[in-house]
């Protein structure tokens, strides 16, 4: 029994490890709205805010809310990410009056203190 529960287990880890590692997560500390009015002028508000991306393989989750950036059947593309240098720098997500960029700081690692 005690052995069933352990291979339960090491199954269990395995397919959690599996699926969350195929997501990405970022942050983002600024937000710029790009308003299209009607007579063909842009109005554009930028703020400084922070919040939770996260990237998958065909979607990708800003604050809790999904949108695709692969289009699939039924789909259309609703974000386009935007790297430059291998590194995630922007999210643009489509809205019906234009659309909002959400700007992703370039982020340093730190360096461990050195032990005595």
């Amino acid at each position: 029994m005690q052995f069933l529960l352990i291979i339960l287990s090491v199954i269990i880890l395995f397919v959690l490890y599996k699926l969350l590692r195929q997501n990405k997560t970022y942050t983002y500390t600024r937000t710029t709205v790009i308003s299209y009015q009607p007579d063909g002028t842009e109005y554009i508000t930028t703020t400084d805010e922070t919040g939770m991306v996260i990237v998958t393989h065909n979607m990708v989750k800003i604050d809790g809310t999904g949108y695709f950036y692969n289009t699939m059947d039924s789909h259309k593309a609703e974000a386009i990410l935007h790297y430059a240098k291998g590194k995630l720098r922007s999210v643009n997500i489509i809205l019906p009056i234009g659309e909002k960029s959400y700007f992703i700081p370039d982020v340093k690692p730190q360096r461990r203190p050195k032990r005595r």
